[in-house]
């Protein structure tokens, strides 16, 4: 078991490592023996960068990190610098995260507009591609499959998971 001094919300894998979005509201990488590598919070920042950090996905040079409320997701390079920011009118209470390939993520909107969007870093674009009219409702988190399925977990009490197959 790893000891963290803080309440973690999510964690995910990178370069050997573990990066977690936390409360009080922050990110820090650690060793997998539990040695701070690099800390990003509103203090370390010198103005507000997260208020309610929530899950967090990798790719191969980036860290991303949805804030519920904040309403964005960040893009954090190997360093916990800010690379990317990304907001708007799609962009409302962001939960889960997940990387499809290095330019492609997937992000549940929880609340105000129950979606699923998918954005691609390098062009800063931001699509929906699948909201309440495809029965999505309030999505807490997502994964992909290698049989081009998607499964989302919605927030709430429930026992079901939805699936999409994706072509």
């Amino acid at each position: 078991m790893l000891k963290v001094d803080v309440y973690v919300m999510g964690v995910a894998a990178y370069n050997n490592n573990l990066v977690f979005a936390y409360d009080p509201p922050g990110v820090k990488m650690i060793s997998k023996d539990g040695a701070v590598i690099h800390k990003l919070d509103n203090t370390t920042a010198g103005r507000e960068v997260f208020k309610s950090p929530r899950w967090v996905a990798t790719t191969l040079d980036s860290i991303y990190v949805t804030d519920f409320g904040t309403h964005t997701i960040t893009r954090l390079d190997a360093s916990l610098t800010i690379v990317q920011t990304f907001s708007g009118p799609m962009i409302k209470n962001p939960h889960g995260i997940m990387s499809l390939n290095r330019d492609q993520l997937l992000v549940c909107n929880k609340t105000i507009n129950s979606n699923i969007v998918l954005i691609r870093p390098s062009t800063n674009s931001i699509t929906v591609l699948l909201n309440k009219q495809h029965g999505i409702k309030s999505p807490k988190s997502l994964c992909f499959s290698k049989q081009q399925k998607l499964y989302i977990a919605p927030g709430g009490e429930t026992t079901s998971v939805l699936v999409y197959k994706l072509t």
